[in-house]
């Protein structure tokens, strides 16, 4: 999107489309994610009382730990994406405009760069996979 012109009327509808469409792969991610993690923590649940067993729940907690961080980067790369498309519309939005903005929460300028670093870092969808990973972690030592 760098090398586009100036942003026009028709580039509000496109931001605002590309900006739900990483919206759907968060979701698309978090339901996979926690369908997942059900999935492997029940497996850990069936195989905890079962003797012999420690190798298979190392494992198990290595999964949970790996599919947690690869979740996370996944989920990381859509906030970046989703920020970059906010960055573009403030820097090119046109000078006239005064529709409804691309993004459902509109900060002045001088608050936007702190608003994503807070919601990269913060959102509690980023915040998911570090909980089940700590989780893990945990179930591990």
């Amino acid at each position: 999107m760098g090398h586009m012109k100036r942003g026009s009327r028709d580039d509000e509808d496109i931001v605002r489309s590309m900006i739900q469409a990483e919206n759907d792969v968060i979701n698309h991610r978090i339901s996979w994610f926690s369908t997942v993690q059900g999935l492997i923590f029940a497996t850990l649940g069936f195989v905890w009382e079962k003797s012999g067993n420690k190798d298979l729940i190392t494992l198990i907690c290595v999964l949970g730990l790996v599919i947690s961080f690869l979740t996370l980067m996944l989920l990381l790369s859509a906030n970046m994406a989703q920020n970059r498309l906010l960055r573009w519309w403030k820097q090119n939005k046109p000078a006239d405009y005064t529709g409804p903005g691309v993004f459902g929460m509109q900060l002045p300028d001088k608050w936007l760069n702190t608003y994503l670093r807070v919601r990269l870092l913060f959102a509690w969808w980023n915040l998911f996979p570090v909980v089940f990973a700590v989780a893990w972690i945990i179930v591990l030592l």
